[in-house]
């Protein structure tokens, strides 16, 4: 099948990537991911809410929101840290309101990177 016949000249009108012919949304799977993150991210800034209830809300995933918290890119606040989404240090266990690592971790992971050291950052999951 030719390029052209594939793709039919559409393109998702946020980023412009092209759409095949087959895709039934309006816009790419990157940019409808990026838009209920955005979605959330309000939504978890306006309201105090659990993993279990946002997962609820929006129909997604407690991996997919683990995921947002580990990378950094959501952080649950509140008046009551028991209905706050924590998790773990990925490298001591330390409890976390978001990333991977607690700040005393990435700091010796820093210090040990930029003094030439190894890191042990390869093997986070083998000490969990």
């Amino acid at each position: 099948m030719e390029d052209n016949e594939m793709f039919g000249g559409r393109t998702c009108p946020r980023c412009g990537r092209r759409l095949p012919l087959s895709f039934k949304g309006d816009v790419c799977a990157v940019c409808e991911e990026e838009r209920l993150f955005e979605e959330v991210r309000d939504y978890i800034r306006t309201n105090e809410v659990t993993e279990f209830k946002l997962a609820e809300k929006f129909g997604l995933t407690q991996r997919k929101i683990q995921k947002w918290i580990n990378e950094g890119l959501i952080q649950f606040s509140g008046s009551d840290p028991t209905k706050r989404i924590k998790g773990h240090c990925a490298r001591c266990g330390d409890p976390l309101d978001f990333g991977s690592y607690c700040p005393s971790c990435m700091r010796m992971i820093r210090r040990q990177q930029t003094s030439g050291g190894q890191t042990d950052v390869q093997n986070v999951v083998k000490m969990r």
